[in-house]
């Protein structure tokens, strides 16, 4: 067997034969870094960084739904997440952890995120319990944005192909 090819064993989705060039997509684990901002010039930047995903985060969204037929379920739960990522509040207190409490942006993103996806859980109320899972997907789509960079290195250093089994 060919040492360039990873072996994958996993539950097939559908009956039958696929031939082709399989992608693995695999969730990425943000964690906080507890790097923190010294100068002012360090907190702009990351001000910036934050705006830049939120607006790279809302042009992926719109060019999904654009991808998708007009009455479909997945259009409203795009939605959904193009209102959470222009989402006031998410940003004042992402921006207030930048400024205040001297968090880069991925941190101050995740303590947000997960502040609210706490609360959201915590309430009694079953359809807004239910809301917490897409604003856990913004944050994630927000952090694929802000370290979209590292991303793209961890691919580039591990270009095998991959096999199924």
């Amino acid at each position: 067997m060919n040492s360039l090819i990873n072996n994958i064993k996993g539950i097939g989705a559908s009956p039958g034969i696929a031939i082709g060039k399989a992608m693995l997509f695999k969730k990425v684990q943000h964690s906080i870094t507890g790097i923190r901002l010294i100068s002012t010039e360090e907190i702009k930047n990351e001000i910036q960084k934050f705006e830049k995903a939120v607006k790279n985060s809302v042009d992926e969204v719109e060019t999904i739904k654009k991808s998708l037929s007009v009455n479909s379920i997945s259009t409203d739960i795009l939605e959904v997440q193009t209102e959470l990522l222009q989402d006031a509040q998410i940003a004042t207190d992402v921006i207030e952890k930048i400024t205040s409490q001297y968090k880069n942006a991925n941190d101050a993103v995740i303590e947000v995120i997960e502040a609210s996806v706490e609360l959201i859980k915590n309430l009694n109320e079953d359809y807004l319990s239910a809301r917490s899972a897409d604003l856990q997907d913004v944050g994630d789509r927000l952090l694929k944005h802000l370290n979209d960079a590292v991303l793209l290195l961890m691919i580039l250093l591990h270009p095998k192909p991959l096999q199924w089994m």
